[in-house]
């Protein structure tokens, strides 16, 4: 951590103040009182220094004793905390808060994701994922009771009424203008650390968008592994997975649905579906993001094909050519596209699926007869 730039020490009278300027003052950061052991700490932090690093470092200057090393730990950790808090000092490289304890693991897609600090924060919807693999994490995921600080340097890549996005050297940081209880997450740009900021006790809403959040973690790490995220209910039938995407509110799970009820299959997933080349064969693999179906499962399972439904009061197929079907389906897709990269990386994917895999789109009404027609093409062109 070092110290923000913004903030300039004033003394006035016998006090002495950290004060805003520029952006800082126009956010209406306030001014901080700071006694000699914080001057000292301010004067550290010219330099990019570790909380124990400080730590060690005091404890040298003020000739603290081993009897009073615990408390004065414990009030310097206070003081970063509200430092941090009021974006005094800024975090220059993302690095994982080691005393955080370990909550627990899981396993989605292989990617072993670990969780630290508050389990007040932790999501119980993971519990069908939960793992006991020994292997290194993949991504750490760290619960925090603090305001996410936002770096002066960053670069504004999606604003709208629910989510903000920002990028700094080494980072994402998103927030969550609606939330009062969810303050953000901060994810590495290698996506092995991701950071959440919430408050200790949530609602529910909270803890969905804590869950939620996660998920948008998970899926950027995911991309870094070729797996993209589509839109979509699923099904199992003839032992292969079929995917129905379109818009919201178009009747992807009414379709699916109809599949239950026509012919028996099974739902796998009601509205989120993982696709990727697992050694050239294509496949989908379960995630306990599923909208409000509550449909999900922890399998894998070969991908046969992506219909793309379009309302219509006739049910019939449309052959689509190969640059339809990459756009179509890359439209649905819901892993993050902040920047250019992304968006090809998923493009890529997109189209190397598209060779083996069948697409079409389907012209359908809700009657059982959608079901029958495509039933009766996949059936014909398998």
């Amino acid at each position: 951590m070092i110290r923000n730039d913004a903030f300039y020490i004033q003394q006035t009278g016998k006090i002495k103040y950290l004060i805003p300027v520029g952006q800082m003052k126009s956010d209406k950061k306030k001014c901080t009182i700071i006694n000699s052991t914080g001057e000292y700490i301010w004067n550290l932090l010219e330099d990019d220094l570790t909380e124990q690093e400080i730590i060690d470092k005091s404890i040298e200057y003020f000739e603290v004793s081993e009897d009073e090393k615990e408390e004065f730990t414990n009030d310097i950790c206070s003081y970063l905390k509200e430092l941090r808090i009021n974006s005094i000092i800024v975090e220059r490289e993302m690095e994982p808060q080691n005393y955080l304890e370990n909550i627990n693991s899981i396993v989605i897609a292989n990617i072993k994701l670990s969780f630290y600090g508050d389990k007040s924060i932790y999501p119980d919807k993971f519990t069908e994922f939960e793992s006991m693999d020994r292997r290194m994490e993949d991504v750490r995921v760290e619960l925090v009771n603090s305001s996410l600080e936002f770096d002066l340097d960053r670069k504004l890549l999606v604003e709208n009424e629910l989510l903000r996005v920002v990028e700094t050297n080494d980072r994402y940081m998103l927030s969550f203008p609606q939330s009062k209880e969810v303050y953000g997450c901060q994810i590495k740009k290698d996506g092995r650390l991701v950071r959440i900021h919430a408050f200790h006790k949530l609602s529910e809403e909270g803890i969905q968008l804590v869950f939620d959040s996660i998920r948008v973690a998970f899926l950027y790490k995911a991309l870094n592994y070729g797996y993209v995220a589509i839109h979509s209910a699923s099904i199992l039938y003839n032992n292969k997975a079929w995917l129905f995407t379109a818009p919201s509110g178009t009747g992807k799970s009414t379709h699916a649905n109809l599949w239950m009820e026509s012919f028996g299959v099974n739902t796998i997933n009601g509205d989120l579906n993982l696709v990727a080349l697992d050694n050239e064969k294509p496949v989908i693999y379960g995630t306990p993001w599923c909208g409000t179906s509550n449909i999900y499962d922890n399998e894998e399972h070969e991908l046969g094909g992506v219909i793309i439904l379009k309302r219509n009061e006739k049910n019939f197929i449309e052959e689509l050519p190969l640059e339809d079907k990459i756009l179509l389906v890359s439209q649905r897709a819901v892993s993050p596209a902040w920047n250019k990269n992304m968006m090809e990386e998923q493009f890529r994917t997109v189209a190397d699926l598209t060779e083996k895999i069948l697409i079409a789109r389907l012209n359908c009404n809700k009657e059982s007869e959608a079901a029958v027609v495509i039933k009766q093409y996949i059936d014909k062109t398998q």
